[in-house]
């Protein structure tokens, strides 16, 4: 993917040299746009400021530019340039959504509804807008809102992946598992993984996506990019999976979160839940410990740990005394093995106790384990760090 890119940089580069003065700016703006996929973004800032040289008045640049300071996470001078499109262009949707996503990135929820009321007052019809909204309200947990917002942006795109995959969340949140199951499932048939290559020249007005890990913000952010964020709603899907005890489809969906997001660790703690609910120890034990090597504090995982090596030396105890079990069918009357037998099973009551005490403990202190961080943490960013963002799309609907 990112080879395309190259390869489109450097025919941006040659046409540059011979390029007529009034294509020039559109030439910078172009290159802008694949050094943010690139995420050279010091270079994209200069050639869109190049841009804006030439043509001062482009609103397209302008947006370009806001969303550029948003991906390096300089919102204080987004939220500015973003002000200053919206002087020269006060009903500028495009411009206001990502105002909004801004605020909503800084958890200043209040000042991004206002913005999406803006927008949807100037384009009551527009899905992405009432999308975004409805993801909003989702956050501060006004789900009636949220989904009467996301139902009307299905109405007017029945389409919409990115509406269907907020309603798959909200559903969940509902604990209407299935419902959101087939919500994501909706939304993944219609903007597959796969179309991930169908568009590896990205051209003004063309679906581009990118497989990297995202920045916070709302799904239509990504949209508005030309981008999707998979590794989000595998995770989700996966989640979903497990509550309907979905076990192997719920570990290929975060098997494929992770292969998208260049491993975001909370997906491990997540996996190793599975991984120690279906007996497969060793891997349990390598997911939970590449998780503690980044929140080495944390209660439950430490619980966990402690949970799966007990376990797996319950495990070995088991297999022993299978086969001293064995020898004493053979040698019946022997003491040593007689002896060994005793020593085992005694072995095996103290992990059975162990185990009880750790379960006592996490209940009286954490609450019920098999929470699985889900329903406490409805979106991954809740509890991990967000990825390095991406590039930036010039903005068209």
């Amino acid at each position: 993917m990112l080879g395309h890119s190259d390869a489109a940089l450097e025919d941006l580069e040659k046409a540059s040299v011979d390029s007529h003065p009034n294509n020039k700016a559109i030439l910078f703006g172009n290159r802008a746009e694949l050094l943010c996929k690139l995420r050279r973004y010091d270079l994209a800032l200069e050639d869109i400021k190049q841009a804006l040289k030439l043509e001062p008045d482009n609103i397209i640049f302008h947006q370009q530019l806001t969303d550029l300071y948003r991906r390096q996470h300089k919102y204080e001078e987004a939220l500015t340039q973003a002000n200053f499109t919206l002087l020269l262009s006060p009903n500028n949707i495009n411009t206001l959504l990502l105002r909004a996503d801004i605020y909503f990135i800084q958890k200043k929820y209040t000042d991004s509804l206002t913005n999406l009321n803006d927008a949807i007052q100037i384009d009551p019809k527009n899905p992405y807008a009432l999308t975004a909204r409805g993801e909003l309200f989702f956050k501060i947990r006004r789900f009636g809102n949220a989904l009467k917002d996301i139902n009307e942006s299905l109405k007017i795109k029945a389409t919409n992946f990115h509406a269907l995959e907020v309603c798959g969340s909200i559903l969940k949140k509902q604990h209407k598992y299935q419902e959101a199951l087939d919500d994501f499932n909706k939304s993944l048939e219609i903007y597959p993984l796969h179309l991930i290559n169908q568009h590896p020249f990205p051209n003004r007005g063309e679906d581009h996506i990118d497989n990297s890990s995202y920045d916070e913000g709302f799904v239509v952010t990504h949209k508005m990019m030309g981008e999707r964020n998979f590794s989000n709603i595998y995770l989700k899907r996966g989640d979903t999976y497990y509550k309907l005890n979905e076990y192997e489809l719920a570990l290929s969906d975060y098997d494929q979160s992770l292969k998208l997001s260049d491993g975001n660790i909370p997906i491990y703690k997540k996996r190793a839940y599975i991984l120690h609910k279906t007996k497969r120890l060793d891997d349990a034990l390598m997911d939970i410990d590449k998780y503690l090597k980044i929140y080495s504090q944390c209660p439950k995982a430490l619980n966990l740990r402690g949970q799966i090596i007990n376990d797996i030396e319950r495990c070995t105890l088991d297999d022993a005394l299978v086969d001293i079990d064995k020898l004493l069918k053979e040698y019946p009357r022997c003491p040593k093995f007689l002896k060994l037998r005793e020593k085992i099973l005694n072995n095996i009551k103290k992990c059975n106790l162990k185990k009880e005490k750790l379960s006592e403990f996490v209940l009286s202190n954490f609450g019920d384990m098999e929470g699985i961080s889900i329903e406490n943490n409805v979106n991954l960013i809740e509890e991990v760090e967000s990825g390095p963002s991406n590039g930036s799309r010039q903005l068209q609907y």
